[in-house]
């Protein structure tokens, strides 16, 4: 597939793509940037996995391996799979985070990958950057080839989701292994009667170049 070309999906979130994915996930896998490790149960689903390792700069529970997304200090080509969702925007240079994920990687590994391109500010601890499709290309292509590619999360996603998790999920709450607090019935029908409008409009006039998040399946020359 080339690289200009992306599927739009509008009502996926990032856990409908990692479940797009999970053909591809197989072998060692290393959840790179685990954290919480949210998807874990659904990454050690797919069919193919052998073992899971999770990956943080915070020694939390769950978290297997900690260190620097940046230099890792992990030994060269230990992975099969390594699944690495929504974390470079949280890096200060994700090109150095890519050539580390490319050493990590054993040839012909896979890497799922998901970063934001609309989405509301998160810190956790910080928040540099956004990444549009031609943006994931230009840090991927050195070292890996596009499997597969989607744009996905419309508008309601963007206006919403976004604000609701920036505003729920801070590092303060993310070592401390918070969950978020309970919202009020009255904001939680807001929030859904704006989502429903924005998905209306959307259907009436679909927006592919406004999309929330990229996904990809890259494969490792």
């Amino acid at each position: 597939m080339s690289w200009s070309i992306s599927d739009y999906k509008k009502k996926w979130t990032t856990r409908d793509f990692i479940k797009a994915s999970l053909g591809s996930v197989h072998g060692d896998v290393l959840d790179y940037g685990g954290g919480t490790q949210k998807y874990r149960g659904l990454i050690e689903s797919a069919p193919n996995i052998v073992s899971y390792k999770a990956f943080d700069v915070a020694q939390i529970p769950g978290v297997d391996l900690v260190g620097d997304v940046h230099a890792s200090g992990l030994e060269s080509s230990s992975f099969d799979s390594i699944v690495c969702t929504q974390v470079l925007e949280h890096t200060e240079k994700p090109w150095q985070v890519m050539q580390e994920i490319n050493r990590l990687c054993r040839p012909n590994g896979t890497v799922i990958l998901s970063v934001p391109f609309l989405i509301g500010y998160h810190p956790c601890p910080n928040d540099f950057y956004r990444f549009s499709f031609q943006g994931v290309e230009a840090l991927c292509k050195e070292w890996f080839d596009l499997e597969q590619g989607w744009t996905y999360g419309g508008l309601g996603q963007i206006l919403i989701a976004s604000d609701e998790f920036a505003n729920e999920y801070s590092y303060e709450k993310f070592l401390k292994i918070e969950k978020p607090t309970n919202k009020r019935p009255s904001s939680t029908l807001v929030k859904k009667i704006w989502s429903g409008i924005y998905r209306i409009v959307e259907s009436i006039k679909p927006m592919p170049s406004i999309y929330s998040n990229v996904g990809c399946i890259l494969k490792k020359r």
